[in-house]
C-alpha cells in the first residue's frame, strides 16, 4: 500500500505539512529532540478520549516528559515484566479453554484478543474482581473511529471516558490510603514524592496504559494472527519449531503493525532527507510505510519469520518509544504459539474483514476462525 509513496523522496510537501516514509528519514525524526511536540499548533489525537491527551506524558517534552517517563517506567522494567509471565500463561491456557469449549468457531478479537491485555492490566491495577466487567466494557468504548463514526459512538465512548476517569480517581484515593504492590500504587508513591507528577498526571496515566495496553495489543494479535493464516508456509515454520516466536512477533509487527502512523511538530530548525524543516511545520511520519522500505527490507512485502536485523519501527523510536512493548511482546511470544499449537486446524472462516476506521491505528473488528 506504501509502494508509490516510498518510491517518491523521503519526506512530501502535504498541504501545510510533511509526510516521512522512508525508514532512514522517519527513524532520525522520531530520535531528534528538534522535532517534539507543540499542544497548541498540533491537531488533536484522534485515537485517544479528549480527558486524556492534554494531560499525558507522551504529549510532553524534554524535560518534562524524561522526568514524568521516568517515574512511570519503574513499572514496565524487563524485570517487573518477567515476573508477570507466569499469571500471562495461566491466563492464556484460561482463554484458550473457554475457545476449546466452543463449536469449532470463534472471534478471535472478541473471544480472544481483546480479553487478554485487559485482564493483565486490570492485574496490574488489582481492580476489584466486582469492577472488572465494566474495566473491559471500558477499555471498548474508549477505542475510537475516526470521523466517520455515528454519534452514538461517540457519546458511548464519551460516557466510557468518564466513568473510567471517575473510576481511577476514587482507586488512586484508596491506595493513596491503603497502598499495595500494584501498578496504581506504584504511581500513588511516585505522584506523593514528587510535585511535578500530581493526581491527574496519575489517572491520565493510567487511562492512557489501559488504552494503549489493550487497543495495540489487540491490533498486534489480530494482524499478526490474519497474516500467519493468509502465509501457511510461514505457519508451518513456526508450528514445527524452525522460527523462533521472538522473530515471530517482530516479523509480524513489521509486516503489519498495531499503529501505522504518529507525528511531530518542528520545535527548531533542522533538515531530514535534504529538506529543511522550519519550526512550527507539522510532519506525519508514516511508520507503516518505513517498515516496507526496501532500502532497508529485503523483499519488504514478504512476511518472512525469520528475517534478519529486522529493526523495524512498529514502536516507535528515540525517547517516545512505547513504553508498554517488553510487555506486549512478553504477551504475543507466550500468547500466539499457545493458541496455534492448540488449534492446528486454525482457518480463516471469511476473507470480508472489516478493519477499524482509524488513521493511526491499523486493526480488526473481528477475525472470524475455525478448526
Amino acid at each position: 500500500m506504501y509502494r508509490d509513496l516510498l518510491a517518491g523522496p523521503a519526506l512530501c510537501a502535504d498541504g501545510d505539512s510533511w509526510l516521512a516514509s522512508h525508514h532512514d528519514a522517519v527513524t532520525a525524526i522520531l530520535r531528534d529532540d528538534r522535532l517534539g511536540h507543540a499542544q497548541a499548533a498540533e491537531p488533536p489525537d484522534e485515537s485517544l478520549p479528549d480527558c486524556v491527551q492534554r494531560t499525558m506524558f507522551i504529549v510532553r517534552n524534554p524535560p518534562e516528559h524524561t522526568h514524568l517517563r521516568g517515574l512511570v517506567a519503574r513499572s514496565f522494567t524487563p524485570r517487573t515484566v518477567r515476573e508477570l509471565r507466569p499469571a500471562v500463561e495461566a491466563l492464556t491456557e484460561q482463554l484458550l479453554d473457554g475457545l476449546q469449549d466452543r463449536d469449532g468457531a470463534a472471534d478471535l478479537i472478541a473471544d480472544f484478543a481483546a480479553l487478554l491485555p485487559v485482564t493483565v492490566i486490570a492485574d496490574m491495577f488489582a481492580v476489584p474482581e466486582a469492577d472488572r466487567a465494566d474495566f473491559r466494557r471500558w477499555s471498548e468504548d474508549l477505542v475510537v473511529p475516526d470521523g466517520s463514526a455515528k454519534a452514538t459512538q461517540l457519546d458511548r465512548r464519551a460516557l466510557a471516558a468518564q466513568a473510567f476517569a471517575g473510576f481511577l480517581t476514587s482507586l488512586v484515593e484508596h491506595r493513596r490510603r491503603r497502598p499495595g504492590p500494584d501498578l496504581v500504587s506504584m504511581l500513588v508513591a511516585a505522584s506523593d514524592a514528587d510535585a511535578a507528577f500530581a493526581q491527574s498526571d496519575v489517572v491520565a496515566t493510567c487511562q492512557l496504559l489501559l488504552f494503549a495496553g489493550h487497543e495495540t495489543t489487540v491490533n498486534l494479535f489480530g494482524n499478526g494472527i490474519l497474516a500467519l493464516l493468509r502465509h501457511p508456509t510461514e505457519l508451518q515454520r513456526l508450528a514445527a519449531g524452525n522460527v523462533s516466536a521472538q522473530a515471530t512477533v517482530e516479523e509480524l509487527l513489521r509486516y503489519d503493525g498495531p499503529v501505522h502512523l504518529t507525528a511531530r511538530t518542528v520545535l527548531a530548525p533542522v533538515t531530514i532527507g535534504g529538506v529543511d524543516l522550519e519550526p512550527g511545520s507539522y510532519v506525519t511520519v508514516l511508520l507503516g510505510a518505513a517498515n516496507r522500505d526496501p532500502r532497508r527490507f529485503e523483499h519488504p512485502d514478504r512476511l518472512d519469520l525469520a528475517r534478519p536485523n529486522n529493526q523495524h519501527v512498529a514502536f516507535g523510536s528515540g525517547i517516545h518509544f512505547c513504553l508498554g512493548a517488553t510487555l506486549a511482546r512478553m504477551e504475543a511470544h507466550i500468547a500466539l504459539p499457545a493458541l496455534l499449537a492448540r488449534f492446528p486446524d486454525l482457518t480463516l472462516a471469511s476473507d470480508q474483514l472489516t478493519w477499524r476506521h482509524s488513521l493511526m491505528l491499523r486493526g480488526l473488528t473481528a477475525l472470524p476462525v475455525t478448526w
